[in-house]
């Protein structure tokens, strides 16, 4: 037990430190759920069920699931991304 305790803070490390360098890029997410006036998405590096989501704050027409669209992820709460986009012209 205590040997899966410390994998997982070790895998838990790892994912912290990729995050971080995620944030301030662009990136492309496909829309899983609108509710609420929020979206929730993934990236490709999401799988859908085991990853966490990315929170978008969306300044444009309203999203359906399975649009794609371009954003910029800029902080993190937990294993979750905020992200905010606009639409291209």
């Amino acid at each position: 037990a205590e040997r899966h305790r410390a994998a997982q803070r070790v895998q838990q490390d790892v994912s912290q430190r990729e995050h971080q360098e995620r944030l301030g890029k662009k990136t492309s997410v496909i829309v899983d759920e609108a509710r609420d006036d929020r979206y929730y998405c993934r990236t490709e590096f999401q799988a859908p069920e085991i990853d966490g989501i990315v929170r978008l704050d969306w300044d444009g027409p309203a999203l359906v699931p399975g649009d794609i669209v371009d954003c910029t992820l800029h902080s993190l709460k937990d294993h979750d991304f905020v992200a905010s986009g606009t639409p291209s012209i």
